[in-house]
C-alpha cells in the first residue's frame, strides 16, 4: 500500500494527532485546530486531489526577514487544510524511511537529534584535544539540485511508485505565485514545505556515508551544519578539501562567514552549542543574537510608550510576556522554542545568568527610559509581579524535574 493510500485513513489521522499534541511542542489553540481538522475530515478533498493527478495548489513565495539582519529568506507555503496533508504524509515518510539514513546524520529524525549529536560527540574521550571543522551551507533547502535528488528518491522509495509520482510532480513544477504574480523558477526543495526536512535530509547522505568510512575522522550533519573532528591535522584539511568538492558537486554553496576552526584546547561550537571538554553552554553567538533581540525591542517598547503617553509599567510588562513567550512557548507549531532547544542539553547556567542580568536591564530601560543608576528604582520585585520568568530559575525548575 502506499503511503498516500493512507492519507484518507482515519486512524491514521487520529494516530498522528494524539503523537504531535504534545504540551511542550505544541500550543492548546494549535492542538484544537488540529482536532477540528481531524473530526471535520477537511483532508479528504485534498486527498482526492493528489489521488487523481489534479495535484495542490501553487506554492506561494515569501520572504521573511533574518532575525538581526538586512537579508532575508526565501520560503514557500501553501492553503492549511493541503498544508495539513503534506505534514502527515512526512510524518509517515520520516519514519517509514528513518532506517535507510545514516547513523551520523541527526535533523528531523524521529529518534535522533541535537541531543544525540552532542552527546556523541562529548562522549568521545578527550574530544576537546582534536582538531575541528565546520560548516554551514548556504541556502541549502533552496539550493537543492532536484534533477540529483530524483534519482535518490527514486531508488528509495522503489516501493511505492505512486509516492514517487508525487513527490517528482510537486518538485518538476517550476510554478510559483510570487506577491499575486506567477512566475517559473528553480526552487529546490522548497523550504518551508513540510516535506522539505525529508529531502534535505536524503539529499547529502551519499555525502554522510563517504565521510563516516574515512577512519580517524568523526563526522556529523544536522541538515545544514556540518561538523568534524581529528586529533590528525593533516587528515581533517583533507577531508575538509573533500567536503568542499563533494559539496560543490551537489551545487551547494559554503556560508564562509559561518566556517568555524579550532584547535586542541579551544572551545568548539555546534547546533547554537558551545562545549570546553568539560561543560555545554549556549554558544556565544547565540546569546548575542537574543541580548539584541531584547535590546531592539526594549527600545521600541520605550517609544511606544512616550509616543502614546503610556506608563513605563506597561512596556515592562509588553516586554515580559513577548519574552516569556518567546522563550518558554512556540510561536509555531513547527518550531521548537529556545528553553526547549537549549535547557535539556546544557549543563551549565553561566550564560543564562548573563541573558537573565543582561533582560532585566532591559525591562528596566523599557520601564524608564534610563541608562543610568536610576532604572534601578524599578525594581526586581515589580518583575516578578509582572511574571517575569528567568532563565535560571526555568532551567533548575526543569533539571529537577528530570532527575527527581
Amino acid at each position: 500500500m502506499s503511503l498516500l493510500d493512507k492519507l484518507s485513513d482515519d486512524k491514521v489521522w487520529i494516530d498522528f494527532y494524539e503523537r504531535k499534541v504534545d504540551p511542550a511542542f505544541f500550543r492548546i489553540s494549535d492542538a484544537k485546530e488540529l482536532f477540528r481538522y481531524v473530526r471535520q475530515k477537511r483532508y479528504l478533498p485534498v486527498v482526492e486531489r493528489i489521488k487523481s493527478g489534479k495535484g495542490l495548489s501553487i506554492p506561494m513565495k515569501k520572504r521573511i526577514a533574518k532575525s538581526g539582519s538586512t537579508k532575508k529568506r526565501v520560503v514557500y507555503s501553501l492553503p492549511e487544510d493541503e498544508a495539513m496533508v503534506l505534514k502527515l504524509l512526512t510524518w509517515m515518510m520520516i519514519r517509514k524511511y528513518d532506517a535507510c539514513l545514516p547513523n551520523n546524520l541527526y535533523s528531523f529524525r524521529p529518534h535522533y537529534g541535537a541531543k544525540d549529536a552532542l552527546k556523541k560527540l562529548v562522549s568521545v574521550p578527550d574530544i576537546s584535544e582534536y582538531y575541528s571543522y565546520k560548516l554551514d551551507v548556504r541556502n541549502y533547502f533552496n539550493s537543492i539540485d532536484i534533477d540529483l535528488l530524483l534519482p535518490q528518491l527514486k531508488s528509495l522509495f522503489a516501493d511505492d511508485e505512486p509516492l514517487y509520482d508525487f513527490i517528482v510532480s510537486q518538485l518538476s513544477d517550476p510554478r510559483v505565485m510570487d506577491e499575486g504574480v506567477l512566475i517559473e523558477e528553480r526552487k529546490g526543495a522548497m523550504a518551508g514545505m513540510p516535506y522539505a526536512v525529508f529531502l534535505a535530509n536524503v539529499y547529502l547522505t551519499q555525502l554522510d556515508r563517504k565521510f563516516a568510512a574515512i577512519p580517524g575522522l568523526i563526522y556529523c550533519r544536522y541538515s545544514d551544519d556540518i561538523i568534524m573532528f581529528s586529533k590528525d591535522k593533516t587528515l581533517l584539511d583533507n577531508a575538509k578539501h573533500q567536503l568542499h568538492e563533494s559539496l560543490n558537486e551537489y551545487h551547494l554553496a559554503i556560508n564562509h562567514d559561518k566556517e568555524v576552526e579550532t584547535s586542541p584546547g579551544q572551545k568548539w561550537t555546534f547546533l547554537g552549542f558551545e562545549c570546553d571538554g568539560k561543560d555545554i553552554d549556549v554558544c556565544e553567538m547565540s546569546v548575542q543574537k537574543l541580548k539584541a533581540k531584547m535590546r531592539r525591542k526594549a527600545r521600541a517598547l520605550r517609544r511606544w510608550a512616550e509616543v502614546n503617553g503610556k506608563d513605563g509599567w506597561m512596556a515592562a510588562r509588553a516586554f515580559i510576556k513577548h519574552f516569556n513567550k518567546k522563550l518558554y512557548t512556540c510561536d509555531d507549531r513547527s518550531e521548537i522554542n529556545w528553553s526547549l532547544w537549549y535547557f535539556p542539553l546544557i549543563t551549565t547556567d553561566r550564560s543564562l545568568k548573563v541573558i537573565d542580568h543582561y533582560m532585566q536591564d532591559c525591562i528596566r530601560y523599557a520601564a524608564t527610559g534610563s541608562r543610568t543608576k536610576a532604572r534601578y528604582n524599578f525594581r526586581y520585585k515589580q518583575m516578578k509581579d509582572l511574571e517575569l520568568c528567568t532563565l535560571v530559575n526555568k532551567w533548575n525548575s526543569s533539571f529537577n524535574t528530570k532527575f527527581h
